[in-house]
C-alpha cells in the first residue's frame, strides 16, 4: 500500500526535523493497531513523540 504522507513523516522524523507528531487519533495513523505500534515505535526510536488529541495510545503497557 502506497502512503506517500506516511513515508514523508517517517523521513521527516530519521532526519531529526521534528520532535513530536499531533495526530487526531489513532485510526489516522494506520487502521490496525499493530501497524500503528509498529509506526509508533519507529518514531519513537527517531526521538519523536506521538500524541494522539482522540483515544490516546499508551506503548508502556508494553514495556
Amino acid at each position: 500500500m502506497e502512503r506517500p504522507g506516511l513515508d514523508a513523516l517517517r523521513d521527516g522524523a530519521a532526519d531529526g526535523e521534528f520532535q513530536k507528531v499531533i495526530i487526531y487519533s489513532p485510526d489516522r495513523l494506520a487502521r490496525s493497531y499493530a501497524y500503528q505500534v509498529i509506526v509508533i515505535e519507529e518514531l519513537n526510536k527517531y526521538g519523536c513523540d506521538v500524541i494522539f488529541l482522540q483515544r490516546p495510545i499508551s506503548l508502556r503497557e508494553f514495556y
